[in-house]
């Protein structure tokens, strides 16, 4: 993680507590400490120890603006991920992201209907469906492929109905890219996910294989 802030904080902390949830209350409390940099360890499959940063700004501090960047990499991709927000200013940004969703997405199917309603239904159901899967491509933290790489796979067995097939017609790239990364993950992992999310893949269905052969079918033809 990597964050930029308008006002350069007064101080700052890092600090390390173990995992916690719910159901699991007195295993320690958090240690701080004024080293920069910290690692969280790992105690198995989905547990790993928490840590944060915590700053301290000037007293007369009323609004502070911050841009952050992650990346499963590391702290220097980050950083540069950050400047995807050009700007300080909200409106700018809000702009921005407004204009790409209108030319790579919402722009890509018109309509005559002029019913309000039903005009906004189909452009928040075309905005909803373009949420996932995420384009992490150049940030697999696993391996090193030249094949695209797509996580946020939830989940295929309702997508291969329509979804999919209406990627194929409106957005053939991104389409076929989603399929080359659904490959790739099996050919390094040897586990064709129907679910995946975190790098990591999901639960399956009874009829996975049923889905991926119409999804395979639908992009032959």
């Amino acid at each position: 993680m990597c964050a930029e802030f308008d006002i350069a904080p007064t101080s700052a902390k890092t600090w390390r507590a173990p995992y916690t949830d719910p159901y699991d209350e007195g295993r320690g409390e958090a240690k701080f400490s004024n080293q920069q940099t910290i690692t969280g360890g790992r105690e198995g499959y989905q547990y790993a120890d928490r840590i944060g940063a915590i700053f301290e700004f000037p007293s007369d501090t009323r609004i502070l603006k911050s841009r952050i960047g992650i990346s499963f990499i590391s702290t220097e991709k980050a950083c540069q991920f950050t400047n995807e927000i050009r700007s300080w200013n909200m409106n700018d940004t809000v702009n921005d992201t407004k204009g790409r969703w209108n030319s790579e997405v919402l722009s890509t199917v018109t309509t005559s209907d002029t019913n309000t309603t039903r005009r906004k239904m189909l452009y928040s159901a075309l905005y909803r469906s373009h949420l996932l899967p995420s384009n992490r491509t150049g940030e697999n933290p696993y391996w090193e492929s030249a094949e695209p790489y797509y996580d946020d796979y939830y989940a295929i067995w309702d997508t291969f109905r329509c979804l999919n097939s209406f990627y194929l017609l409106t957005k053939p790239q991104f389409a076929a890219e989603t399929i080359r990364s659904l490959i790739d993950i099996w050919r390094f992992e040897r586990f064709m996910p129907d679910g995946r999310s975190g790098n990591a893949n999901g639960r399956v269905l009874i009829c996975s294989h049923f889905c991926y052969r119409r999804l395979l079918l639908t992009m032959e033809t």
